[in-house]
């Protein structure tokens, strides 16, 4: 099976409320901000992730493996309201990643970055990931 490793669209940041160590970084209780969105399903703040109820729907029914679904605490900077309007966001839930690269549809590689299966890939392309950048993963 072939892997991909995907950088999703960065659409804001970690809130007040967000809990995590930072050596490495381990987030515990996850507050996403943002500060501006292009609309992608699955969106990220270096190392977490957050999907749209919509695809974290498509995950459960493709039964991907890999992950843990979340709460997440949302919110919208200044920023975002001053050029976007809150209504056009879906309801996010945090993805935890807990798998890994090359055997699971979801998982992180040595550097913590997001790698997905070719069958994962396929779910993600069922909704709006454009902006992320998708390149061949080569462990």
């Amino acid at each position: 099976m072939n892997y991909y490793l995907i950088k999703p669209e960065v659409a804001g940041g970690y809130g007040d409320d967000t809990v995590c160590d930072t050596r490495p970084i381990v987030v515990h209780k996850l507050h996403y901000e943002f500060f501006g969105w292009m609309g992608d399903d699955l969106i990220t703040s270096f190392p977490s992730f957050i999907a749209s109820d919509r695809l974290v729907r498509l995950i459960l029914e493709n039964h991907l493996t890999g992950t843990a679904i979340a709460d997440v605490k949302v919110t919208f900077s200044r920023e975002y309201f001053s050029s976007f309007k809150k209504a056009e966001v879906p309801f996010f839930h945090w993805l935890k990643i807990e798998g890994t690269a090359g055997s699971e549809d979801f998982g992180y590689s040595p550097k913590r970055r997001l790698v997905v299966s070719e069958k994962a890939l396929e779910v993600l392309r069922k909704v709006n990931i454009h902006q992320a950048d998708i390149e061949p993963y080569n462990p």
